[in-house]
């Protein structure tokens, strides 16, 4: 089906979605004397959001990490982890930044800036 016959609701979600700008995290924990650390990230899709959970039990905290990885970025919009830092983040990083972070990621409602 062509996109010129989709129903006009699918086009209004489809719209919906893209117009969605990403949203800006301010760490202090992660800053420097400049000011705190400033993640930036996309709204997650169906597919990354499935990728994120897939295999993941109630309990697997991991998750957090895998959005981390997945989604935040710098100002320059360069990833600002990689799966190779997993098992040093998992170890090293404070549980309660990583959940606050990635929880911004996950429900960025009411929290969008336009870019």
């Amino acid at each position: 089906m062509s996109e010129a016959m989709r129903h006009p609701i699918f086009q209004q979600a489809v719209e919906h979605f893209d117009s969605r700008a990403g949203i800006v995290i301010e760490v202090p924990e992660w800053g420097g004397p400049d000011g705190p650390a400033v993640l930036h990230a996309e709204p997650l899709n169906l597919r990354e959001k499935a990728q994120i959970f897939r295999g993941a039990s109630a309990d697997d905290l991991s998750v957090l990490v895998d959005v981390l990885i997945l989604k935040a970025r710098d100002g320059r919009g360069e990833p600002v982890f990689s799966r190779a830092d997993k098992p040093l983040m998992l170890r090293r990083l404070d549980p309660d930044v990583v959940a606050r972070v990635a929880e911004r990621i996950l429900s960025p409602a009411g929290d969008m800036e336009k870019n």
